[in-house]
């Protein structure tokens, strides 16, 4: 019995009597369909492995009574407290059924106390589980789980207790398992517990070492990497189980497993992506180490400039203004003691969230109530979860909330098509000055911005003076510190000759600006291209070197070098497009008049 076979039944019978004996009938079945007399001995050994597995009852069955122990005496868990719930793993239908099966007379739960998650189940059953097992009221205190539950399903908010009653053979799945409960938002030290299966068989036994490998390694990696899969260097968790059955159907041993998978962290297996861009020995003499002397990337960091102190005065002062106007937002309330905004959800509104998730959109026409304090979120969100609710009463104010997207749009519409407004200021300005605010923006050949101005135009007495970084202006003009009263109509007549020249400095402003950029950026790029080539040369030396020394036939040889090599120069490739076209940028720039600043 080998590959597929040999996975299957060795994970089954290490996984449960129950989920071995299911491989072994349906392997019994294969086989006595065949009617070949070759067969005759293997039916004949596992008709005796599957009545031996057949006689292994739940009080004879170890592990089981082991997972018992765990729960009542270590864990002193007794499923009355609603916050402290039970996450067990397993790999096998057959066994999730016999822990469904006899867990809650072992554990005095009632049946509605164990739920189940398998991958046959719809996807909106799927769904129910999951959010019955997060609320509180909910009477779920175990949710027994295949592998279906091992990625992306947030567990942890009533779960901080995780059990593995078999051990995933790929190190991405057990990280995955574990990330169900050990993820942000968890309030208390997750307590995760793996159970294996020993043997008297040595052979059986090394499996179990072998599986006690992928334990330590991926701890390890916790600690160190960050990424288990780099030990394997597959990055796929099936490839990752067949190269773990793989190494204990050939008899590896486990100090000899753990051996190569040092290696494959280390680069030093076959090319993965960890090593193309580090030298395997790190000799500055062969000009491919890391050099420190290169500097730091360039990299521009900031924040959205705004001329209010945060985005819930910004929202309460662009509903107040929208409510003065011809169509006011109907039961709006602002408390800026509480820090919360309270509103009808106009009929504008709710077309932007007919785009959401319906549990979004305030029920039964109940007000819409945001607040921008991460405080009150999380505990609306754990009132959310004793209720039952779908979602938080209380939803988060910041920049992307529907809302503020609306708000800004409405108020955008109060100036008309080309027009910018002109703000009067008796602060901060000298007399006869006036300033064109102009943001400025270049993207990449990616179409992503990369470089980002806001700027000032300034002249006085109708003549150009500077160009200035906007931030200079708003703080010498307090702008946004104060309230200003509106004077109403201004007269543009001196100001409408200045608009062309103005965007005319911005302009140039701006190529400067991108100049200085690129001379920044470009010895860098340079550099990194120049480094490129120099990982690349030594990479395909190394593969060379490797090759020479291999024993296979010739025409082997050349195919598996010539793959490599594809490989290699492929991912480099990749990369050197990925720099030019994110790192060079075009050529004009976005250009946008927002507004004007003249003297009260």
């Amino acid at each position: 019995m080998a590959g597929q076979l040999f996975k299957l039944l060795s994970k089954g019978i290490l996984s449960s009597p129950a989920a071995g004996l299911e491989t072994v009938q349906n392997r019994l079945k294969t086989l006595q369909k065949k009617l070949d007399i070759s067969t005759e001995l293997d039916q004949a050994e596992l008709t005796d492995l599957a009545a031996g597995l057949a006689a292994i009852d739940q009080g004879s069955f170890s592990k089981y009574q082991r997972l018992i122990q765990l729960i009542k005496t270590e864990f002193q868990w007794t499923g009355k407290d609603p916050k402290d719930r039970l996450v067990i793993f397993t790999g096998r239908l057959e066994t999730l059924r016999f822990l469904e099966a006899e867990l809650p007379q072992d554990l005095r739960l009632k049946p509605e106390a164990i739920a189940r998650l398998d991958g046959g189940m719809a996807d909106i059953d799927q769904v129910e589980i999951v959010e019955k097992f997060g609320y509180e009221n909910s009477p779920v205190r175990i949710l027994i789980a295949t592998e279906v539950a091992s990625e992306g399903l947030n567990l942890h908010y009533l779960s901080h207790k995780l059990i593995h009653f078999d051990i995933p053979w790929s190190l991405m799945t057990l990280q995955q398992r574990n990330g169900r409960i050990d993820r942000y938002g968890q309030t208390r030290k997750p307590e995760i517990r793996y159970l294996l299966t020993r043997s008297q068989v040595e052979r059986m036994d090394e499996v179990e070492r072998i599986i006690k490998v992928l334990l330590t390694k991926d701890e390890q990696a916790i600690k160190n990497i960050g990424d288990p899969s780099v030990f394997m260097g597959v990055f796929d968790p099936e490839k990752e189980e067949n190269l773990t059955a793989a190494a204990i159907e050939s008899g590896v041993s486990a100090a000899d497993f753990a051996e190569e998978l040092d290696r494959n962290a280390k680069g030093e297996g076959d090319v993965d992506i960890f090593s193309w861009f580090e030298s395997e020995s790190g000799d500055t003499d062969e000009g491919v180490s890391m050099d420190s002397s290169q500097g730091e990337p360039l990299v521009e960091t900031g924040s959205l400039l705004s001329l209010f102190p945060s985005i819930f005065q910004f929202t309460a002062t662009a509903l107040r203004f929208i409510n003065s106007q011809t169509s006011p937002v109907h039961n709006l309330q602002i408390n800026e003691d509480e820090g919360f905004i309270e509103l009808q959800l106009p009929q504008e509104l709710k077309s932007r969230y007919d785009r959401l998730p319906k549990e979004i959109q305030p029920q039964d026409n109940r007000l819409l109530y945001l607040s921008d304090r991460p405080e009150d979120m999380m505990r609306a969100m754990e009132q959310a979860r004793t209720e039952d609710a779908d979602w938080s009463a209380v939803q988060y104010l910041w920049e992307l909330h529907p809302l503020v997207e609306w708000i800004s749009d409405r108020c955008l519409f109060y100036f008309g098509r080309h027009q910018a407004p002109v703000i009067q200021l008796s602060q901060g300005l000298e007399s006869d000055e006036v300033i064109f605010i102009c943001f400025g923006s270049f993207p990449n050949r990616r179409g992503t911005s990369v470089l980002n101005r806001w700027v000032s135009v300034i002249f006085k007495q109708g003549k150009f003076q500077r160009v200035e970084p906007f931030a200079e202006t708003q703080k010498r003009t307090e702008l946004g510190l104060h309230e200003l009263p509106n004077s109403g109509t201004v007269n543009i007549d001196d100001l409408l000759p200045l608009r062309s020249p103005a965007i005319q400095q911005a302009r140039q402003y701006l190529q400067q600006e991108r100049q200085r950029f690129q001379d920044q950026l470009n010895p860098q790029l340079e550099a990194q291209r120049e480094r490129l080539e120099r990982l690349q040369g030594y990479h395909v030396e190394q593969l060379e070197l490797r090759w020479e020394s291999d024993n296979i036939s010739a025409n082997l040889k050349q195919d598996k070098q010539q793959k490599e090599r594809h490989k290699i120069d492929k991912i480099f490739q990749d990369y050197r497009d990925w720099v030019e076209l994110s790192m060079t940028t075009e050529s004009e720039p976005y250009l946008k008049l927002i507004f004007v600043i003249q003297q009260a």
